[in-house]
Order: C-alpha cells, then structure tokens, then sequence
C-alpha cells in the first residue's frame, strides 16, 4: 500500500508486477516510470552515427547516446522536438528507445514483403523502412481511419515512399494477406504498462481486462496465416505483464505446429527507454 501511494501504481497493477518480477525489481520499474520522459529521436536514412553527431553539433544540439540501440539520441534542447528542423524535413522521427528495439529486433530484409500489423503511428514502419533500404514493400495497417491518415502524413514526412497505407481489422481474418509476406510484426494493442512514463495514467488506472488478452490472441492467430512458409512472425507488446506477452505466444503455439519460437526479449524500463516485450516465430519451409 505503501508504495503504491508513492508511486501512483494502482494495487492490481503492482501485485501484478511483484509476482513475476519479484518486490526489489518492481519497485526499480515503478521507480523508473515515475521519471521525467525525456525525447528520444532517431535519424531516418543509413548515414554513420559520426555524420548524425556532426549534424546535430553544427545546429548547437547536445546529446547522448541511448544504452540499448546505437540508433537512440537524446538531445538536449527547449522545446518540443516537432519544431525541430531535422523533424520537419523527415530526417529524425520521435520514437522512444524500446521502441526502436522492436523495430530492429524485427529485422526486415531489403526486397521482401512486410506487413505491420497494427502499425500507428508508424514509427517502426518507418524504422524498418530505413532497415529494409527503401527496398520491398511494406503494408501498414489500422482499424482507424483517422490514424491511417495521420499514418500516411508521417509517410510522406519522413519520405518513405515502399510503404503502403491501409484500414483493415486484423482482428478479421484478411483472405487476400494468406501466405503474402515474409515478415509479420503483431504490435498488438496492449495494456501499455511500459509507456506509463510517458502516459502515468497507465499506471493509476489499469484495470485487468481479459477481453483485451483474446483480442491479442486472435489478432496473432490471424496474422500467423500471413506469414510466407519460412517466414518469420513477430510480436511484440509495450507492457510488462505475462498474459500479454508470452502466454499469447504460447497460446498460438500450442494451436499452430507450424511455428518455433526463434528467441524472445523483454527491455524493463531503465529511466529512459519504456518497457517492450518482443518474440520471434518463425514458420516451418
């Protein structure tokens, strides 16, 4: 109760995390999202991290470099980073570090086809945009109109022009998807404890729902079905709590032989970046 109050975490929320992390490493997380968020940028093209320093130094930007991926800059500036030059041009995206982890743990090839499944706002389509080369194709999609819009903004923002826009309910199997794609990324809607930095809400009103763990499930299961044989399938969550996270995979595992799970990761929130968990499946030849 204690901690609870001096975390604004809701008790539901924190017995959660103590019964699979364990009291000393719930209370480093909760310590962790209590932080000031501080903006994280990464570049979008395949220039060296020594030509993104001299950039950023020549227009008086200090910075630090983020402690999970290379790709991760912390800039020390007033005011929000949209006003940036850099952002206006397309040449940085906002996206928080665990974020980009994702996006790089997902590991598109150049000349393939990607579908993100639950893509807005479309940080880790553009990401693996700049993974693949601007080589390939990618279908981002969302149930929302309003965010396949705000999608294809950020799109032509960022002048990733091999990808490709689309309402869809992946909830609902999608006939014309079956077999169509080498690399599957399931950021499935979630509970978002990770991001409860950012959005501290997140944190003070969870409210377990198990609705939301079939809806993860049946989007995963529905997505399997669009991965090419020997395909890779990955999904990936920003929360923290096991039923969201590998006990979904386990679920489509036990259902479908046809996938292995290849690896898996889960980053913890470090006072910087948020927490993610990702996995990896990958379908038999």
């Amino acid at each position: 109760e204690y901690n609870c109050a001096k975390y604004s975490i809701n008790p539901a929320a924190y017995s959660k995390l103590v019964k699979q992390y364990g009291e000393s490493v719930t209370e480093t997380i909760i310590e962790n999202l209590n932080k000031p968020a501080r903006p994280c940028i990464r570049f979008n093209d395949s220039k060296s991290s020594r030509e993104h320093a001299a950039i950023l130094k020549s227009l008086g930007i200090n910075f630090v470099y983020g402690g999970i991926v290379k790709s991760a800059i912390y800039p020390d500036i007033n005011g929000p980073v949209s006003d940036l030059d850099l952002f206006q041009s397309g040449l940085v995206s906002i996206q928080d570090e665990g974020a980009q982890e994702m996006g790089i743990f997902t590991s598109p090839k150049p000349n393939t086809n990607v579908l993100d499944a639950c893509a807005s706002p479309g940080g880790k389509t553009v990401l693996m945009s700049c993974l693949m080369e601007g080589k390939g194709e990618i279908t981002a999609c969302d149930i929302h109109p309003h965010r396949v819009e705000n999608m294809k903004k950020n799109f032509l923002r960022t002048k990733s022009s091999n990808i490709k826009s689309e309402k869809r309910d992946m909830s609902v199997r999608q006939d014309d998807f079956i077999n169509g794609f080498d690399t599957v990324l399931v950021d499935a809607p979630c509970s978002g404890i990770g991001t409860a930095q950012r959005r501290p809400e997140i944190k003070l009103f969870y409210k377990e729902d198990s609705s939301l763990y079939e809806l993860q499930g049946n989007i995963l299961k529905n997505c399997a079905k669009y991965v090419k044989p020997g395909g890779e399938l990955i999904y990936g969550t920003c929360t923290l709590f096991d039923e969201e996270n590998r006990q979904i995979v386990d679920r489509l595992l036990g259902s479908n032989n046809e996938f292995g799970l290849s690896e898996e990761r889960t980053v913890l929130p470090d006072g910087r970046a948020g927490g993610f968990y990702m996995a990896r499946l990958v379908r038999k030849a």
